[in-house]
């Protein structure tokens, strides 16, 4: 298998992305507001949407689906989910869907109701998951606290010196459309 190819930005890796006129005030658009009297509570840190349509939102509190009316508090069918301080998801084509955790870190996939959880044991790095990401393979990587790392379907594999990586952790990590994979 090759390796794709791997950037590392050091500076502006921020940049904002326009998707509606800016010039629009909010009057113009329509919009709704959803609050903890609709289920969701907590500081939203995350969000999601999955091939089946659901919208998840991840918070301080816990991971919450969201069928177009209300929130609800998730819990799998199969499997648990390590810790409330939802930080990071991503949404697969699969239908998965990818949960990272705040503090201690950790990972789970989401998938038909089963949750399978990832943590150092597994190799994925120590700390907070900053960032998911998707190549066009389909491999998924995780921008950690600690390191970068990118899932073989059982294992995380850290990237290191042997990438010429460097041994902190990024702040973000993304796939183009050419499959390019960016860092900062």
């Amino acid at each position: 298998m090759s390796r794709p190819t791997l950037w590392l930005l050091v500076y502006g890796c921020a940049s904002p992305l326009i998707a509606l006129d800016p010039h629009q005030s909010i009057r113009q658009l329509y919009h709704t507001v959803w609050t903890a009297r609709d289920g969701l509570t907590g500081e939203v840190h995350a969000l999601a949407q999955t091939a089946d349509g659901f919208l998840w939102a991840g918070t301080m509190d816990g991971l919450f689906r969201f069928d177009g009316v209300s929130f609800e508090r998730y819990r799998p069918e199969a499997g648990s989910l390590p810790a409330r301080d939802v930080v990071a998801l991503l949404a697969v084509p699969s239908g998965g869907l990818w949960i990272g955790y705040f503090f201690n870190g950790g990972a789970t996939f989401l998938n038909a109701g089963r949750a399978t959880n990832y943590a150092e044991d597994s190799g994925l790095p120590i700390g907070t998951v900053r960032t998911f990401a998707i190549d066009l393979d389909g491999t998924v990587w995780v921008a950690v606290l600690t390191g970068l790392a990118r899932f073989d379907g059982r294992r995380w594999q850290r990237i290191s010196a042997d990438w010429s990586f460097p041994v902190l952790g990024p702040s973000t990590v993304a796939a183009d459309e050419s499959g390019t994979i960016w860092t900062c």
